[in-house]
């Protein structure tokens, strides 16, 4: 098995050298998306907190470019390999960006093989390691979808 800092740096080796975009969402004068990209331009993967990203509904990566996703990535695995929020497990809302529209997915499709498979290994070791709290946060599908798109 292997321990949460183990797939942190998967992570890292996967999407470390992922370039910061020039604009995260699209700017088409659209005063949420303008916001959204603002916000994740001020931040790096180092300064990225859960509560700029962890709120359901109003969620800056929900308008992201797959480019600014993968950017983030490293600081959204630690997000979601945290337990520091008693409620909205970020695991759970991550898992819907990366489900969303199946192997339609932008993210999952702009993704190199080995980005692929370090998104698997986040997901997969949730999966293991984290069932009382895939249970607790009513989220089994969500993870069994994240792991089941990612794997192939």
């Amino acid at each position: 098995m292997t321990s949460d800092d183990g797939i942190l740096r998967v992570v890292d080796d996967a999407f470390g050298d992922v370039a910061r975009p020039e604009h995260f969402t699209v700017a088409d004068g659209d005063p949420e998306c303008m916001d959204h990209d603002r916000l994740l331009h001020s931040r790096t993967t180092k300064t990225l907190t859960i509560e700029d990203v962890g709120h359901i509904g109003y969620d800056p990566l929900v308008e992201c470019f797959p480019q600014g996703l993968a950017y983030f990535f490293p600081a959204l695995a630690r997000f979601a390999l945290a337990d520091s929020r008693p409620h909205d497990w970020y695991a759970f809302q991550l898992a819907l960006h990366l489900t969303r529209d199946g192997t339609a997915n932008r993210f999952l499709n702009f993704c190199t093989d080995s980005q692929k498979a370090a998104v698997f290994a986040v997901f997969a070791h949730i999966q293991t390691t984290w069932a009382e709290k895939i249970e607790s946060e009513c989220c089994a599908e969500e993870i069994e979808n994240c792991v089941a798109l990612w794997r192939d």
